[in-house]
């Protein structure tokens, strides 16, 4: 049986004023996280048939370096492209909401472009 995880295993945040987190203990993150599941996905783009997005994760169990609270991932919609597979082309974790937006942005110009090209052709 898996043991019950703790403040010792990981840290935890709340997204406070301006995307910036608020580190608190594991118990004020899962009373935060069940009102405010909706301020958790910050950023939303589709490009063609890729969605990218950018959420905020409260919980960062990486125990060396500074908490990584944000995640970036892109994937293609498997509603539009039903034969293609639905998977993450990339996920990538920032400790910082404005490296994460910087990184979306990449994403979503890099999608922009890809897709220009394919229709050109």
């Amino acid at each position: 049986m898996a043991r019950e995880v703790t403040d010792d295993d990981v840290t935890c945040a709340i997204l406070g004023d301006d995307n910036v987190p608020v580190l608190c203990s594991l118990q004020r993150f899962s009373e935060w996280n069940v009102r405010n599941q909706e301020r958790c996905l910050l950023r939303q783009d589709r490009v063609g048939d890729w969605v990218v997005v950018t959420l905020f994760d409260g919980m960062c169990f990486n125990a060396d370096g500074p908490p990584l609270f944000f995640i970036v991932k892109d994937w293609l919609d498997k509603a539009t492209e039903p034969d293609k597979p639905c998977q993450s082309e990339l996920i990538r974790h920032w400790g910082t909401f404005e490296n994460a937006a910087r990184w979306h942005e990449a994403l979503v110009d890099q999608k922009r472009r890809l897709l220009a090209l394919w229709k050109s052709h």
